[in-house]
């Protein structure tokens, strides 16, 4: 299950529908945006855009234009050893696995010289000479990331072993 707020919502998938393409995504979410692809709902024409099936190992950002919801589905299950292929720049990932890991814990140590930072969903973390400073901590199932990177390297994930958990910080009374 995946729990929507309206608005944008950053995610990934640990499983796949089990229709191939669109069609088995509720009715709130009427746009979808990858890295490089994109699809709208039309009614009356359905799904319009290059984005045209969902992918174990991307992220997205799904826009719900109803109150908030949770979609539970069957599906297929992603695979937690995926190997992705970031180029240097902005890449859109998932995290794979069904438990949150701390950054430094889940990134091997021989990728991190070439991480500049992670963006999540209202948090990000950047990799300084210090080690990884901000609000981003821990990558957790069925979110997306913006893997920021100063060179082409190939990734696996390393599986989480803590029990790290994602903490919602209170909105300032300011």
């Amino acid at each position: 299950c995946i729990e929507f707020h309206s608005g944008a919502n950053l995610i990934s998938l640990l499983s796949l529908p089990l229709n191939e393409g669109l069609s088995d995504l509720p009715e709130c979410i009427d746009a979808i945006i990858g890295q490089g692809v994109g699809a709208a709902y039309i009614d009356g024409f359905g799904w319009i855009g290059s984005l045209t099936e969902l992918s174990c190992d991307d992220g997205y950002w799904f826009k719900n234009s109803c109150d908030d919801f949770e979609w539970c589905y069957d599906g297929i299950d992603c695979y937690d050893e995926m190997v992705y292929s970031l180029d240097y720049g902005n890449n859109l990932i998932s995290y794979p696995y069904d438990e949150c890991g701390e950054i430094t814990e889940v990134l091997p140590d021989d990728v991190e010289d070439c991480m500049y930072a992670i963006g999540g969903e209202g948090a990000a973390a950047l990799n300084t000479e210090n080690g990884w400073v901000g609000s981003l901590t821990a990558l957790c199932p069925n979110e997306g990331y913006w893997f920021v990177t100063s060179c082409d390297i190939e990734l696996t994930y390393d599986e989480p072993t803590s029990n790290a958990r994602k903490t919602e910080l209170s909105s300032s009374p300011y």
